[in-house]
């Protein structure tokens, strides 16, 4: 190998064994790059502490709220239409059976159009969705007023449809149906692991058919699978049959509202042993009130306005006022203020202090203040079975008064009172004229006639065939 080649090959060689050194010095780098493990760092939620003591706060509240099933259950369905001597004597036989009345009251019961207005649906136990706005019935947007004001419970809500018939044997056959419906929604709460608290609220004699369940219990030996914990007693007539169930061991609290205003309430001429209903349960020898029944009679106050609509200072008073005091006037509701809003031809007076809105609105604000302040005769004999009182929407809050006592309460505050009524007047409820309501009665009772008057010809033609095959 001469000199010249000689320094070529060293030179080759030099270059590959450095071209060497660096890719073993280059993998080794990468190696340590690609294996080197990050240092770890535990990064903590900002105020972690809070936030955990938050989350079990927001759960044991959770766990901590009670559960309750509410249903509203509608009084009967009017009998002026069909009102007559031979009707009332029907009534007070309590033998309805193919009468025009009866045929008059399951027509107007399947008819939508005498829903409106009030917390009734179908015949049954049917769920109500407070979050649904819906202007067929007032069912959805009262169980929305209800949820805003039982802020501290979980609760469902559902209307009980029954016959909306003037009869104890009717009213019994109603009352089973709501119970075993009851049961049986109970079962599907259960198998959940959910065990609600139950409230009834009753209208009219939708409370008599609630107070009926009671005697269903007892008078066929069912056992009692559930407790009614709060039943609530709105305009309901007192009847003989009834006052007995007041006592049964299935009503936990009841609460019977009435006024001196509802002249319905009284107006009951079914019973044998007695010519009108009362307003009031009274102990008898028989049977004595118990401590879990509070009685409430209920008076509104309205302000009144000058000429120039600016409301006119009352004067100061101890004791009720006179019904036209300077200042206040009693705007204590009639029955159908009890139960509907204003858009019903039932009635509903313009000047009522509540206006578009029912008292059943605020049953849930009226039952927390006396739960929270313990007006219960078991807990405190202060008030007793009885107490008056008295809203004053006005001013915003309400009185508790009895012989002994007063004491002053919170009723809704004025902004509260005025979103309920925004929520009920942006739902733009149809208004029943009386032209509508008179047209519809006239449609459903005619139908009731001649479905009647087509059933005597057939009963007269039966028994003729009848007479003349036994003279054969």
């Amino acid at each position: 190998m001469d000199g010249k080649n000689l320094k070529k090959y060293c030179l080759f060689l030099a270059i590959t064994l450095l071209t060497g050194l660096f890719i073993v010095i280059f993998s080794k780098q990468l190696i340590t790059i690609f294996t080197k493990k990050d240092p770890i760092i535990k990064i903590e939620p900002k105020n972690s502490i809070e936030t955990n003591i938050n989350i079990l706060d927001a759960k044991q509240e959770l766990e901590s709220k009670e559960t309750w099933i509410n249903v509203f259950v509608h009084g009967i369905i009017s009998i002026v239409p069909v009102l007559s001597l031979k009707t009332m004597n029907y009534i007070s036989l309590d033998n309805l059976e193919n009468t025009v009345y009866k045929e008059y009251v399951n027509n107007v019961r399947q008819n939508p159009f005498f829903c409106l207005h009030e917390p009734k649906q179908e015949i049954g136990l049917k769920p109500v969705d407070p979050e649904k706005n819906n202007t067929k019935n007032s069912a959805n947007v009262i169980a929305k007023l209800f949820d805003m004001q039982f802020q501290n419970s979980t609760n469902y809500y559902y209307t009980f449809g029954w016959s909306g018939l003037m009869s104890n044997k009717e009213r019994y056959k109603d009352a089973k149906k709501f119970y075993l419906a009851l049961s049986e929604e109970l079962k599907k709460f259960h198998e959940k692991g959910i065990y609600p608290k139950i409230r009834l609220i009753g209208f009219s004699h939708g409370g008599s058919t609630c107070l009926f369940i009671a005697k269903v219990i007892k008078d066929e030996k069912l056992p009692i699978i559930f407790n009614i914990d709060e039943l609530i007693l709105l305009g309901t007539p007192i009847l003989e049959e009834t006052k007995k169930l007041v006592t049964e061991p299935v009503f936990k609290k009841i609460y019977n509202f009435y006024s001196g205003s509802d002249r319905v309430q009284i107006l009951d001429f079914s019973q044998e042993n007695a010519h009108f209903s009362r307003r009031k349960f009274r102990s008898t020898k028989n049977s004595k009130i118990n401590n879990n029944l509070l009685q409430i009679k209920l008076e509104v106050l309205r302000p009144v306005k000058n000429k120039n609509g600016k409301i006119i200072e009352p004067v100061k008073w101890e004791k009720s006022p006179a019904r036209h005091s300077v200042g206040i006037r009693k705007n204590s509701p009639g029955h159908c203020e009890w139960w509907f809003l204003q858009y019903t031809n039932t009635f509903y007076r313009n000047t009522f202090a509540l206006s578009p809105l029912p008292i059943l609105a605020f049953i849930p604000t009226i039952i927390n203040s006396l739960n929270n302040n313990e007006f219960e005769p078991n807990k405190t004999k202060l008030f007793g079975n009885q107490i008056n009182l008295k809203i004053r929407p006005f001013e915003y809050y309400m009185e508790i008064e009895s012989d002994k006592n007063k004491i002053k309460l919170d009723f809704l505050s004025r902004d509260k009172f005025n979103l309920f009524k925004d929520i009920i007047y942006k739902l733009n409820f149809e208004k029943t004229t009386k032209k509508m309501y008179n047209d519809m009665v006239s449609k459903e009772l005619n139908k009731a006639k001649i479905k009647i008057k087509n059933y005597t010809k057939n009963q007269e033609k039966i028994k003729k065939l009848e007479k003349k095959q036994a003279r054969k």
